[in-house]
This record gives structure tokens, sequence and C-alpha cells, in this order.
């Protein structure tokens, strides 16, 4: 009987609720009508004011020549050649090592590592590792101290002082191609200068989306500031704390990590998280809220062209992705 009337009545008396309906049976006799009530949580009404009279600055970013220069030297780095030497490792030399780090004569949980490629001078490992394993030739092993940094993600090795015992088994002298013509041909461009200039391209277009990002925010934040908003009701603010929680949880899996590792980590329950998360999923509410209210008095609408070219457009960026790229074409 729900199924059949509820949509009905929802549609004739165009209620725009959020979530399931809660429903109790005021009549139910043989012979008698079903009666019932279906109680709602009301879509939230916005009150934009003038919000076409909202001013905000749109900054615009050059790009950074440090970090061009970096991104240069990255592309350098995959095409490095390492040749092995019979010397003692010097700065920028690829080291192969083994190492155990100890705190207290105990050895530190995932502390220890064996055919471990190392870069000397990349500043991947802790502070004082790798000024260390300098000097040092294959086969050569040595022991000395370093101190994990004070906001050392692992809280009972912060700060602390351990003992390392490192043997260095391979030497190899690191040379990074000079970045010319023949280079840009290895990665299917004509020339430097055309290399040089796609990546320069490529930097631009970063800045301006970031900046579009930043400026999209800056708009909804200020006709946030001015609308007045009916209070959130508890399905809608519980549905978006289920999207974050499962957006943290992508993130971390993503990543390679696992979720109960993670919170372990912050030293958090769900629970604990979701009630830290309210003021900012209220926020995002609102910031949803306006974008519908903009579209509905604008009267915006979406053309069936610009749904699919966006689907196209997505299929085309999540290419290497086919899981996603059947959950899109079954949109």
């Amino acid at each position: 009987v729900l199924e059949d009337t509820l949509p009905k009545a929802v549609q004739q008396e165009t209620i725009e609720f959020v979530g399931k309906p809660t429903v109790s049976v005021d009549s139910l006799a043989p012979g008698n009508p079903l009666v019932y009530t279906a109680t709602f949580a009301l879509m939230p009404q916005v009150d934009l004011k003038k919000y076409q009279d909202v001013k905000v600055k749109k900054t615009t970013e050059t790009v950074d020549e440090k970090k061009f220069d970096q991104t240069m030297n990255d592309l350098r780095k995959m095409r490095t050649k390492n040749e092995p030497v019979e010397r003692a490792a010097q700065t920028g030399d690829s080291v192969t090592i083994d190492f155990d780090i100890k705190l207290a004569g105990v050895s530190v949980e995932g502390g220890q590592g064996k055919d471990v490629p190392l870069v000397i001078g990349d500043k991947y490992f802790i502070p004082g590792f790798e000024e260390a394993v300098v000097g040092m030739e294959a086969g050569e092993t040595k022991q000395f101290q370093v101190t994990f940094p004070d906001e050392y993600g692992a809280k009972h090795l912060a700060g602390k002082q351990c003992d390392v015992t490192a043997t260095v088994k391979k030497v190899q002298q690191v040379t990074l191609p000079e970045l010319d013509d023949a280079f840009a041909k290895e990665l299917n461009f004509k020339s430097a200068q055309e290399l040089k200039e796609q990546i320069r391209a490529n930097l631009v277009k970063e800045l301006e989306q970031k900046s579009d990002q930043t400026f999209e925010t800056a708009v909804i934040e200020a006709v946030m500031q001015q609308a007045t908003f009916d209070p959130i009701p508890n399905p809608m603010m519980e549905y978006e704390l289920d999207r974050m929680l499962d957006e943290l949880r992508g993130q971390v899996e993503d990543q390679g990590g696992k979720f109960d590792d993670y919170l372990q980590h912050v030293k958090k329950t769900v629970p604990e998280l979701r009630d830290s998360w309210k003021e900012h999923a209220a926020k995002r509410i609102k910031g949803a809220l306006v974008i519908k209210a903009v579209a509905e008095q604008e009267k915006i609408e979406v053309t069936e062209d610009a749904i699919t070219a966006e689907i196209t457009r997505r299929k085309a960026y999540y290419k290497d992705a086919p899981d996603t790229q059947k959950e899109m074409e079954a949109l």
C-alpha cells in the first residue's frame, strides 16, 4: 500500500524531503481503509538575500620558476643512469643498504630494511641518516645515531635518539641526462624547447584550475555568510557525515593504508571522528544548499549534451580504471 500511495501523495503535495520518512499506522481494520501517517524531514529553505551583490576578488598566480626547474629536474631523474663504482659513497650516489634501528637496544617496529635503495641527498630518511652513509664503501658496516623529528608520526619515537646499524651493499653513481633535444625526443617531443613550453603550459593550467577552485569556494562562502538557513535535519547531517567517512576511508586505502590503522594512529573512534566533523559537515551542506537555491532562482538547467560531454571527459580521465569506466557506462 505504501509503495502505491506514498509516491503519489508526495508528488501531489510537492514535498521536497530528505532521507526516508517514518511511517505510523493510524487505522488498520478489516473492511476499512488503511490510514497511516508519513513524517518527513523537509529540505531546509535558504534565504539568499541579495546574493547578486556579493563581490569576491579573484587572484591569479604566476608560475614559480623554482617549481618549474624542479619539475624539469624530476623528468630528468626518471631517465637516470646508475653505474656501479668502487669508491666511497658521495652525496648524489645511489646506495643499496641493509639497516636496523634500535631504541634502548630494542629494534623498533618498521625500523628494519633489506636491500633498500637510497639516493644520498634526497632527504627521504631520518635527518642525519643519509649524511652518516656518506664515505661508506660497499661491504662496510657502520653504527651511528639519529634523532627522530619532534613532529614524527609515531609518537613513541618523536624526538628520541636511536642507534642505527647500516651495511652498504652497493654504491652506484647517478648520472642525470642533459636537458637537450635527444632527451626530449625520448619523451615524444620534437625538441627541448617544445618540452619546456608544454611543461610550463601544464603548470599554468594547474594554477588556473587552483585559482578557479579557490574563487568558487570564496564566492559560495561569501553568499553563505549573508544567507539564512532553516535548521539542518538530522538525516541530512548523518548522510553528509557518512559521505565524509567514505571519502576519508577511500583516501587512506588509495594510499595503501588500512582504515583501522589510521584510526589507531589518530587515536579516535569512528563516532569521535563523526562528532568532530559536524561543524564542517554543516558548512558543506549549506554550500550545497546555496548552489541549489541559486540554480533554482536563476533557472539554470543542465542539458543532455552537457551531461554526455561530462561523462565522456570523465571516462577519458579514468581510462586506466576499468571498474570506474563500467560504472560510468551504466549512466
